[in-house]
């Protein structure tokens, strides 16, 4: 997460991921397609679903992380999420990171390709599935879905998500956040 510290003082934050539930901060996020979004969005639900449903009340969602930071940044909101490289690379302009003691959400990226694509890229599938590719990762800071090695890298910044339940829990939970309903609520006259 990163905040604008001239709209949020250091000492009004918790320091974890619930400082996104404080009614008194104008909360922004990227698309809410967006992975980033989905990820932290699940986050969120499974930590507190009444919480997380009084923040898609006032929560924006809107335009590219990069616009997000740029938004934070002029101070037309007030704290939000990012990835970490994108988060480091803003430092000193207007934004301060606000690392949550609970650990970092991970953020899965995924290779695809259509059936009919040529048979070459078999040798590229299986070479990404490889322990060893997958230890290469992992030297490099990028947390690995490899059942047999542990996740591990960024450790300076506090680590992986502490509360960690696996592959299944994380697919479920953004599955829930995919289908929350969070269009206006129409009023029924009584």
């Amino acid at each position: 997460m990163f905040y604008n510290p001239y709209k949020i003082k250091k000492s009004d934050l918790a320091n974890s991921w619930t400082d996104l539930f404080n009614k008194k901060f104008k909360v922004l996020f990227p698309a809410r397609d967006k992975p980033l979004s989905r990820v932290a969005g699940a986050y969120l639900n499974s930590l507190s679903s009444k919480d997380f449903q009084e923040l898609q009340t006032r929560i924006t969602y809107e335009g590219s992380p990069a616009n997000v930071i740029r938004m934070v940044c002029e101070g037309d909101y007030d704290i939000s999420i990012n990835t970490l490289s994108f988060a480091l690379m803003t430092k000193n302009q207007n934004i301060a990171l606000n690392c949550p003691k609970e650990g970092f959400l991970i953020l899965p990226q995924v290779f695809a390709w259509k059936k009919e694509s040529s048979e070459k890229l078999d040798f590229i599938a299986d070479l990404f599935m490889t322990e060893d590719f997958h230890r290469y990762l992992n030297d490099q800071e990028v947390w690995s879905c490899k059942d047999t090695l542990r996740m591990s890298g960024s450790e300076l910044y506090g680590a992986i998500l502490k509360n960690w339940k696996g592959w299944d829990v994380f697919l479920r939970e953004v599955s829930d956040f995919d289908n929350y309903d969070c269009s206006p609520k129409e009023k029924k006259d009584v």
